[in-house]
């Protein structure tokens, strides 16, 4: 329980560092890194550890490219929704779970 807690602590502490590396950030990039996460998350399955590692991801790839002088568009292309499913292609999706129940629907009744 002990280990449980303080890994929950340290996740935390994670999460707020990558926080605060996106309100460090412009107000363009800090609008976009928004509409994204609403984006990213909607289709989150799963535990969804890994939309959150996507999300960290994204904060430090806007990090990086403010730091390089990029514009927010510059990194994303004008297809940001796009750009977001690229990101989540390989995550784990509400939608897996769907496409495995109806596939396995069709399955059982072919096999009848």
């Amino acid at each position: 329980m002990f280990n449980f807690i303080k890994r929950m602590k340290e996740d935390k502490k994670i999460y707020r560092e990558h926080l605060a590396t996106v309100h460090s950030l412009p107000e363009d990039y800090q609008f976009v890194f928004g509409k994204m996460i609403e984006y990213i998350w909607s289709f989150a399955g799963g535990s969804g550890i890994d939309t959150l590692q996507t999300q960290y991801d994204l904060a430090d790839l806007f990090a990086e490219a403010y730091a390089n002088g990029l514009s927010v568009l510059e990194v994303t292309g004008n297809d940001v929704a796009g750009f977001c499913d690229e990101l989540i292609r390989d995550n784990v999706s509400w939608m897996d779970g769907r496409r495995k129940r109806l596939n396995d629907c069709v399955r059982k009744n072919n096999e009848s």
